[in-house]
């Protein structure tokens, strides 16, 4: 201990003040009951249990959810130092760590075992592709090995061999959900398992906790609110022990003797004593480091950019910098906190106006130089920035008309507004739910734009008249409209062929239209070209008159069109990757501008100069294609992290507030969620501890697809994985095979391995009783050398190129799949074909059809499992081949009746009976497929109630990176007007399946939906 406590005092010195810690995370108790161990700004720390002055025992990564070892001697954590949960243990002897599990998937520490000494921990690894399963493995090292082999969230062991584990999937911040997908408490006694209370609840019971023999602790909000019980199996008694009500416990952890438990509450930490019933909170003190600013040096994660004569803009963590189209230093022109958005240049480079939320919402404002000898805004040596239209609402996204008298802007969603910068003076032009991408014609006197309205369509308005028309017209998404510089073209990308993007155009005038070849040929001979454009539009049947500008797979976004008029500049992923490319008009002649999948994001076209965003960075080419260079800028500034926290916090609160779905915000005081989390915001120094506070803000609403999160800029190690499931029970050297997982590298010819195989090394590291995971560490796509010992006793060598954890998974899949198909043929006698629907994207779309008919070829009826599934948008589709009704049938000679399904039907269709199974993993778009199901009479549905979790969501990028959801669209049952969230589709025969079912081939769920589907057939 003398050794640590030196250590954290000769560091002392490069931290600053004592402060009072706020929101201290994930406590646990000593076996005696003396300290605590706790996280904070991710790190662990340690405390006596009176409170006072902690002592920090890490330092690098995010570290959470400190354990005590049985003796005292050791706390284990979770660390994601590798960029991605492992546990580690440090000993409180000598202060030495070490790393315990090695895994690319999260290895969540659960506790100890106090029978064995060993660590308890889930992981998602070869047992199960659905959830994670719990494993034991020794301080020292080892292979890990089960407790159980089924889904668990949370396990606890008793030293009397009692085992209490949970199920659910409800997020820790989540407040008052009520569904099938609530925590229940399980026990696993001997060969037993059984529900604690006896049946599955809608409230939430979870985070067990073992104190004397026979009395179990655990978290319930049975009566509303998250307070500890106690249970006790001699009695059968149930007692409430903490009453708080509005914020209750999180992440109760108890002591040794079962005598008190910590736990976290609102922002701090408190102790209860189980004997006395007594609540105290705990006082803590940390030398902590003050704010510290971040520089920035690199523009690698550039959102957006503008050009004009030779000078851009671009936004950089939400500041505006300028510098010259050549690189070099760039200058940053905004200094706040704010975020800025929405760039357009004017005059030549000159002017640049923007929007900014530094009043608490997004106005329009404009920069220009001052400097009478230099207008540059990259150069000028002194610049002024107004405010140009403010109101309570968001203004954004301003595009100066190229007359430059007159400035657009669309406010809040779907208010397309103009603005007469001379008079100052604002007209409505047109309202929609939502206005996405608009452009003004080059003669200032008509705005395209995408209006949507459940269905996305190109419109154009007269600014003067107001006068809107539906250019498009099609029920499919038409979106990113653009002007050709004459004003005689519009051309956006439409989805109205197939399901992808293709670009599609119009002459606006008819006359231009019915022009041959020739006709244009002579037109460009007598014509003068005009400075400005006139544009006019004949608008009577111009939805008839568009036409398809490309025929590429994949997607075709439309930026831009050619100076000259001729070509339509996109981006298109037609070879598997996305980049840029022209188009001709007339010929279709298709040239790259990029190669090698450049991702564009924006292009601007100045001239013959070509400038676009490519993962971050501004590059450029030319109209010929020439190969792409990336321009770079040289920057030094300093970032306020606390302010830039600030800014991120107020706009996730302020885009629910605008946002989300519900206005009466589930029945929450949205305005007092701000009050109660901004302070403890920020304080939060550590990126982990803001999006935690913020998620408990987001929890207040009680709703399904509220989350925010930061996309690791690196990826983990990834692990090797051979596509075997081991046999624990081996105790020899190395580690032996029990079971080949189909179509995985182990599944291979060249690489094949089999039951009974003994891996002895790995590119010559001999295994003895290490961690073969540790030894597997960045080894996925590697070709590796094996040494096996087979079940006859002779050795071969075996090449193998292990995949990574995602393949593994997408094996494992398939093979319960298979399992699931050939139970229902089995159970069937061969009537009946089974379909499994992982998800609701469009890939399941066609899976659905071929396996519609696949599984359907000569069979009486169709079992359908969306159990698990993770949502998406495809319902409609789906329910389309199920629910067709037969109008006829055809008869060729010599033929049998049926109907010309492949000819006459966009989709694969089945008219036969099925059956829908579900469960409290089906959510979202897969509820709403189930709940449609039922709705339309089209069958029964057999298994648990859905989630509850049905609401379209979006999602928005904040100025650092990260990224939160934005529920933004709620469903509702058409017979009945029921709220699909919060409301599981309900099954016709409710079957709860236990955790023990996780591991059967088959279980009930599939057994009744195969008896109930073959009763309906036999009775008809």
């Amino acid at each position: 201990m003398k050794r640590i406590i030196a250590t954290v005092l000769i560091s002392i010195s490069t931290y600053l003040f004592s402060g009072e810690v706020s929101f201290p995370r994930t406590p646990a108790l000593s076996p005696d009951g003396e300290r605590i161990a706790f996280s904070y700004e991710g790190d662990i720390w340690v405390v006596p249990d009176s409170g006072g002055r902690a002592v920090r025992f890490t330092s690098k990564g995010y570290n959470c959810r400190p354990m005590w070892s049985p003796d005292g001697k050791y706390i284990a954590f979770n660390c994601d130092r590798n960029k991605n949960f492992d546990v580690y243990a440090i000993s409180l002897d000598n202060g030495f760590l070490k790393q315990v599990t090695y895994y690319t998937g999260d290895d969540m520490l659960q506790g100890w075992d106090p029978r064995t000494g060993n660590i308890l921990f889930t992981s998602k690894r070869e047992l199960s592709h659905r959830g994670t399963v719990p494993y034991t493995i020794g301080l020292t090292g080892g292979n890990p090995r089960p407790v159980l082999e089924f889904i668990v969230s949370d396990i606890s062991v008793s030293k009397d061999e009692m085992i209490a584990f949970t199920r659910g999937y409800y997020s820790w911040w989540r407040k008052g959900y009520r569904g099938s997908a609530s925590s229940d408490i399980w026990i696993s006694e001997g060969d037993s398992v059984y529900l604690l209370f006896g049946e599955h609840t809608e409230h939430n019971d979870g985070y067990p906790m073992w104190g004397d023999s026979g009395i179990l602790y655990f978290l319930s909000d049975r009566n509303g609110t998250s307070n500890i019980y106690r249970y006790s199996f001699a009695t059968g008694e149930l007692q409430q022990l903490t009453y708080f009500e509005d914020d209750g416990v999180r992440y109760p952890a108890i002591d040794g003797r079962g005598e008190r438990i910590v736990f976290e509450r609102g922002f701090g930490l408190y102790m209860l004593d189980t004997r006395t019933l007594k609540v105290r909170d705990i006082e803590i003190e940390v030398i902590e480091e003050e704010w510290k600013d971040e520089w920035l040096t690199e523009c690698k994660d550039i959102s957006e950019f503008a050009t004009s004569n030779g000078v851009v803009a671009f936004i950089l963590r939400g500041d505006v910098y300028v510098g010259d189209t050549s690189g070099g230093k760039a200058r940053r022109i905004t200094d706040c906190s704010a975020r800025a958005m929405d760039l357009e240049f004017v005059e030549e480079g000159e002017v640049l106006y923007f929007a900014s939320d530094r009043d608490g919402n997004y106005d329009i404002y404009r920069i220009k130089s001052s400097d009478k000898d230099m207008k540059r805004l990259d150069i000028s040596l002194s610049l002024k920035e107004e405010k140009i239209i403010s109101t309570f609402f968001d203004e954004h996204t301003p595009k100066v008309s190229p007359d430059g008298k007159k400035i657009a802007f669309i406010r809040n969603r779907g208010k397309l507004i103009v603005y007469d910068l001379k008079r100052k003076k604002e007209r409505l032009l047109s309202e929609e739910w939502r206005v996405g991408e608009y452009e003004w014609s080059p003669d200032s006197r008509w705005i395209a734009y995408r209006g949507e309205n459940y269905i996305d369509d190109i419109y154009v308005v007269n600014v003067e008249t107001e006068e809107v028309w539906n250019i498009s017209k099609h029920p499919d998404p038409d979106i990113c409209p653009v002007w050709s510089g004459d004003g005689r073209m519009l051309a956006f990308s439409s989805e109205r062929e197939g399901d992808e993007y293709d670009i599609w155009w119009v002459y606006l005038r008819k006359e231009d239209d019915e022009k041959t070849e020739e006709d244009w040929k002579r037109e460009k001979l007598i014509t003068k070209k005009d400075s400005i454009p006139c544009v006019k539009i004949d608008f009577e049947d111009i939805d008839k008159r568009v036409r398809r500008g490309t025929k590429l797979p994949g997607d075709a976004i439309i930026f831009s069109i050619s100076p000259d008029n001729e070509r339509f500049i996109f981006r298109s992923n037609h070879t598997g990757k996305a980049d840029l490319y022209t188009i001709g008009k007339k010929n279709g002649d298709l040239k790259p501008l990029t190669t090698g999948g450049v991702e564009p994001e924006q292009v601007v076209v100045e001239d013959n100069k070509v400038y676009y965003l490519s993962k971050g960075k501004i590059r450029r080419t030319d109209m010929g294609g020439k190969e792409g260079e990336g321009i770079d800028f040289d920057i030094r500034e300093k970032i306020d992290i606390k302010a830039e926290r600030e800014q991120m916090f107020g706009e996730v609160w302020r885009t629910l507030r605008n946002e989300f779905y519900d206005e009466d915000f589930h029945g929450v005081d949205w305005n007092s969620m701000y009050d109660k989390y901004r302070e403890q915001v920020l304080r939060m120094k550590h990126p982990y501890e803001f999006r935690n506070v913020t998620r408990l803000m987001l929890g207040e609403l009680n709703s399904s697809h509220l989350s925010i999160y930061k996309v690791p800029e690196l990826l983990p190690i990834s692990t090797g994985m051979l596509g075997v499931v081991w046999d624990y029970n081996y105790k020899g050297g190395g580690v032996k095979v029990k079971r080949v997982i189909k179509n995985s590298p182990a599944d291979r010819e060249e690489s094949r391995l089999y039951e009974g195989d003994v891996i002895l090394s790995i590119d010559d590291v001999d295994i003895g009783r290490d961690n073969i995971y540790r030894i597997m560490e960045g080894k996925s796509d590697e070709l590796v050398r094996l040494r096996v010992l087979d079940r006859k006793g002779k050795k071969r060598e075996v090449r193998i190129r292990p995949s990574g954890i995602d393949e593994i998974g997408k094996c494992l899949y398939e093979e319960w799949v298979d399992e699931q198909k050939n139970m229902v043929k089995e159970f069937s006698s061969g009537r009946l074909g089974y379909i499994h629907i992982p998800h609701m994207g469009w890939a399941s779309v066609d899976k659905f059809q071929q396996e519609v008919y696949r599984q359907g070829l000569g069979k009486d009826g169709l079992v359908i499992d969306v159990r698990d599934n993770s949502g998406g948008w495809i319902a409609d589709y789906l329910l389309m081949m199920l629910d067709t009704r037969v109008h006829s049938y055809t008869v060729r000679r010599e033929d049998k009746p049926g109907y010309p399904i492949s000819e006459r039907l966009p989709y694969y269709v089945w008219t036969k009976p099925s059956i829908v199974l579900i469960n409290e993993k089906t959510v979202s778009n897969g509820e709403i497929f189930a709940h449609a199901y039922k709705t339309l009479g089209i069958g029964k549905l057999v298994g648990n109630r859905t989630q509850g979790g049905v609401i379209s969501t979006g999602t928005k990028t904040l100025k650092d990176g990260t990224v939160f959801t934005v529920p933004g669209r709620g469903w509702y049952r058409i017979n009945d007007d029921v709220n699909l969230e919060g409301g599981g589709a309900v099954p016709d025969y409710c079957i709860y399946n236990p955790p023990y079912e996780d591991t059967q081939p088959a279980d009930e769920q599939l057994k009744r939906a195969v008896e109930i589907l073959l009763s309906s057939l036999s009775s008809e």
